[in-house]
């Protein structure tokens, strides 16, 4: 567990290192079919008939392996660079692209939705967003509320865990961990 601590009441949360190793895995198929598999087939192409190769085919390749390594950094970027500092004053998430500072009071509730803990904010409180951030929040509905919402699942975070006793000292009325609202077609 990387937990680091100030004198004054704030703790800092990293990125739990069983959950940066489940981001990691989940990246190897990436890398192996942009890394591996595609640049081996526009190799054995290339030998196999080299008059009859596409000029695109060693940009392809180039691109394939570009994507590859861009996925093995971006997946470490973000393991290294996600932290949640928890303070008398709020919380504050950051992650690569957006930074949300929020008081306990914006906080309206702890949800677990399949297994991914998170809060839910009143209001809107990214206090700072890249311009990628921005276009990917209004172009995908997946991510329309991105900050309106901090994942805790992702940081050391269970019933007993240090961060869950941090912010029930904070904020009393979260204690409780809600299970998602039913939609209309309840069963």
């Amino acid at each position: 567990m990387t937990v680091s601590s100030s004198p004054a009441s704030t703790t800092t949360y990293h990125v739990d290192p069983h959950y940066r190793t489940t981001v990691y895995f989940g990246a190897i198929p990436l890398v192996l079919l942009f890394g591996v598999i595609v640049p081996v087939i526009g190799f054995v192409a290339a030998i196999r008939s080299p008059s009859a190769i596409a000029p695109d085919t060693f940009a392809i390749i180039a691109l394939s392996l570009t994507f590859a390594v861009a996925s093995l950094w971006g997946v470490r970027r973000w393991s290294r660079e996600t932290w949640l500092t928890v303070s008398t004053n709020g919380l504050t998430y950051h992650t690569p692209g957006l930074t949300i500072q929020t008081s306990w009071e914006n906080i309206e509730r702890i949800e677990d939705r399949f297994g991914k803990v998170q809060c839910w904010l009143r209001h809107r409180s990214a206090s700072s967003m890249s311009p990628w951030t921005v276009f990917w929040r209004w172009t995908s509905s997946a991510s329309w509320n991105i900050d309106r919402r901090i994942p805790l699942s992702v940081f050391p975070w269970s019933r007993q865990s240090q961060l869950r006793n941090d912010i029930a000292q904070f904020a009393p009325h979260l204690t409780a961990v809600t299970a998602p609202k039913r939609s209309q077609r309840q069963v």
